[in-house]
């Protein structure tokens, strides 16, 4: 790969501002020649570079080996250039010409010296790793305004933490120092390595730096907390489409949340408290880097800091694992002691840490030009880290920071939402879902995020040829269900081209991608013209709010004319419709057979794909039943977004036995105006009729509901079931023996969930007085000795005995148990 104009620039630079004159070209001033192998980073930029005539690679000592990865990489590239082979592990290759007047300043550096470019950004500076007066050393060089206060701030760090005589850390020694780069001491001592992990060295190291400069402080007068709620403030400005608006807001609402700390004990803190910032001795830490140096942070920064850098940065763990790290780190000796000396909380400390750290360097990138690849790993990370401390909060729960984080992971990424009308990705309803349009290859990444988010505790996937049905089930218990769509589709049918809407779409404040007004109305209005539905008022009401061009744009594309016609579904309407959609080359030829094929297999594939379940709900009459299932019929329906179907007792594929007498509906009626138990049939033959009828009912009727609607994926839920027929057979106005009603049992298919709910008896007849309490009694403990015994034999049937008193926790043990099998 050749080198680049703009990587010769740099390098040059950074060599001026080290004292040496060199160029690209010879000249009669520009003779002695420089020839540096070149390491390079991912994007081809140049990274490290080193003397070709060196016999050893000196850019090692910039090199964090602290994996086994790492190691094995240091021992090939220290063999290599013990045996003159350094080309090998060289990427391309430099030659620079140096002027006369430089050539004392290059021999001082001596053979083995070794130049790092620096990180892109407005705190870039060039590192040479070198020997100047005979020490070896590190020459940090500016390359910009900001990166020559940051050298000369460390210079002032330096001379202050020397000053603290500490024991236990040690720090380089300050060399020289000029406008444009200054020289530090290497620390690198024999006998001292770098960890990944923190062990007592940087335990006793921090403790000392803080027994010498901790003091409380309010944090409203905290240097470092005005600072970043000047830069917060800087952040909500921009229109840095490049910065995630979820984010931004969760900063907004933790710092809110957080301004009001009055007494909060900090100390020094060294900043960027990182394993390459840092060699580790057996009896102390030596630390180096510390430009970036605070005054005044919360007392665990530094730690935090470490943890969660190394976790992002060098060991890619995903958040998940790194918030697992911080609960241990928190629940250490050390951080204890801390808790108890200082009266510190340390999740407290966590979300100052979070919300400032992110401010920071979220400003600090929206002054760069170019992001790296890291910037993306950081921010996904800290944001993810954010929300598990905010949902542990109750600043906002689960449900509303998932959405949050996917709107921001989607943020410039080939996306559109659809018909939305929300004002942010939080707002949603809880009985709405995302509607995305998005490429195939989005589609992709956004599962795999969904699956890593640290909420997330079960992804249902649907497939379609079209799209992907979500359902993402939360740790709380909460729902949040997003359709992904690639192909806009309905039936066999191509209604608009996926990459225009994707191409026009546009940003709103909130951070959300939406389609073009002509697309998003299209989209909205086609959906439920098709479907043969009147569109809501709460989308419809946005077709007389647009621009004359949109009118005319959607009349030459659907032959509408909405300002003469009421964008709701009629006949002729959908007719013209169907006229213009069958006119596109998408439904022409092949490509209809090809939709008609895919069409087929979507449709078989529901058939299979989704599994249908059967939940039974028993109880005495009061004790809620109908309550319960209106809400678990809503919660299917709306939140996890599953067809659903309630039954009365039975199957009902045979009418009650009155009805061959009555007539269905008088029958219907007169059985709807008695009580129950309220029969007097004690005749055993009588009884053993009745129940052979309603027995054949359940028997054959099971196979009817297991086509009809379980095989479907329908959820079938059964107002009483047939454990009336062994505990409370006097309801269906017969008399048999439990022992031998019991044994039709075993010739039923089980259902999946089996929910007796029942309360104390004077809570039941405060709702329905219709039994008294010791029947009530009676009734209750039959239930709950026979669900105890089924619950032994039937394991793959659930039998769940659940006292109904508080609406909310039935409901919840209720919603946990079949979202399980969902």
């Amino acid at each position: 790969m050749k080198t680049t104009t703009n990587d010769i620039t740099l390098v040059l630079t950074l060599l001026k501002n080290a004292g040496i004159n060199a160029a690209e070209y010879s000249d009669p001033e520009h003779t002695h020649t420089l020839d540096l192998y070149c390491f390079t980073n991912n994007d081809g930029s140049l990274r490290w570079l080193w003397p070709v005539q060196s016999g050893r690679v000196a850019f090692l000592r910039f090199y964090n080996a602290s994996s086994a990865k790492a190691k094995v990489f240091v021992s090939v590239a220290t063999m290599a250039a013990k045996l003159g082979l350094a080309r090998i592990i060289s990427h391309q290759r430099l030659r620079l010409y140096i002027h006369q007047n430089s050539s004392n300043i290059l021999a001082s550096w001596g053979r083995d010296f070794a130049i790092f470019t620096g990180t892109p950004g407005p705190n870039r500076k060039g590192v040479i790793a070198t020997n100047l007066y005979n020490t070896p050393s590190f020459i940090k060089i500016s390359l910009s305004p900001a990166s020559a206060e940051l050298i000369h701030q460390e210079a002032i760090w330096l001379k202050k933490i020397g000053q603290y005589s500490l024991v236990k850390m040690k720090v380089p020694a300050l060399l020289s120092i000029s406008d444009r780069a200054a020289a530090f001491e290497d620390i690198c001592t024999p006998g001292t390595f770098r960890s990944n992990e923190l062990l007592p060295q940087h335990y006793e190291a921090l403790a000392e730096l803080q027994e010498k400069s901790t003091e409380t402080v309010n944090l409203a007068e905290n240097q470092l907390w005005k600072s970043g709620m000047q830069k917060l403030e800087l952040l909500n400005s921009l229109n840095d489409t490049r910065i995630p608006k979820g984010i931004v807001r969760k900063l907004n609402r933790l710092a809110e949340y957080l301004k009001n700390i009055h007494q909060l004990p900090c100390s020094v803190a060294h900043g960027d408290f990182t394993p390459w910032n840092m060699y580790v001795h057996k009896e102390w830490l030596n630390v180096y880097d510390w430009e970036l140096a605070i005054d005044n942070a919360p007392l665990l920064w530094d730690a935090y800091h470490f943890i969660i850098q190394t976790g992002i940065l060098v060991e890619h763990r995903p958040s998940g694992f790194i918030s697992e790290s911080l609960n241990s780190f928190e629940e250490s000796q050390w951080v204890k002691s801390l808790v108890h000396k200082y009266g510190i909380s340390s999740r407290q400390q966590r979300m100052l840490y979070l919300l400032l750290n992110t401010i920071y360097y979220l400003e600090l990138y929206s002054r760069q030009s170019s992001w790296h690849m890291q910037v993306s790993w950081l921010l996904q990370s800290w944001s993810a880290l954010l929300s598990e401390v905010m949902a542990a909060e109750g600043l906002l729960s689960q449900r509303e920071l998932t959405s949050m984080d996917m709107i921001d992971y989607l943020q410039g990424k080939d996306y559109t939402a659809l018909k939305w009308i929300c004002p942010l990705p939080e707002a949603l309803p809880v009985d709405s879902d995302f509607d995305l349009c998005v490429t195939k290859s989005v589609l992709r990444d956004t599962k795999q995020f969904l699956e890593q988010h640290p909420f997330a505790g079960k992804l249902l996937i649907n497939s379609k040829s079209y799209m992907d049905a979500l359902t993402l089930l939360l740790k709380d218990g909460s729902l949040l269900s997003i359709d992904l769509i690639h192909q806009f589709k309905r039936r066999s049918l191509d209604m608009l081209d996926t990459s225009e809407v994707i191409t026009q779409r546009r940003m709103l404040q909130s951070g959300v991608q939406v389609p073009s007004s002509f697309h998003q109305f299209s989209y909205t209005w086609l959906f439920y013209i098709l479907n043969g539905a009147p569109v809501p008022e709460k989308y419809s009401v946005h077709y007389n709010e647009q621009p004359p061009e949109f009118y005319q744009q959607f009349e030459r594309r659907w032959g509408i004319n909405l300002k003469l016609e009421k964008p709701h579904y009629s006949k002729v309407k959908h007719s013209q419709v169907m006229e213009q959609i069958l006119k596109q080359p998408s439904n022409r030829g092949w490509n209809k057979i090809r939709n008609i094929f895919y069409d087929f297999k979507d449709r078989i594939g529901e058939f299979f794909n989704q599994k249908g379940m059967v939940i039974t709900f028993s109880g005495v009459d009061g004790a809620g039943k109908s309550t319960v299932i209106e809400n678990v019929k809503t919660h299917i329906d709306k939140k996890m977004r599953r067809k659903v179907v309630v039954l009365r007792h039975r199957p009902s594929i045979l009418p009650i036995l009155s009805a061959w007498t009555h007539g269905k509906a008088a029958a219907e009626q007169k059985a709807a105006n008695t009580l129950p138990r309220q029969g007097g049939n004690k005749n055993s033959l009588s009884s053993l009729f009745r129940f052979a009828y309603y027995f054949s009912d359940y028997f054959f009727g099971q196979f009817y509901i297991q086509c009809k609607y379980v095989w479907r994926g329908y959820i079938v839920l059964y107002d009483r079931y047939y454990f009336d027929f062994i505990n409370d057979s006097r309801r269906s106005n017969i008399k048999l023996s439990p022992t031998f009603t019991s044994l039709g049992y075993k010739l039923l298919l089980k259902p999946d969930y089996n929910f007796f709910l029942y309360a104390q008896p004077e809570e039941i007849l405060r709702r329905k007085q219709e039994l008294d309490a010791d029947t009530i009694r009676e009734l209750t403990g039959k239930y709950l000795a026979l669900f105890n015994g089924l619950s032994q034999q039937y394991h793959h049937s659930r039998y769940i005995p659940i006292l109904n008193e508080e609406l909310d926790i039935t409901l919840n043990t209720i919603y946990k148990e079949i979202e399980k099998r969902a």
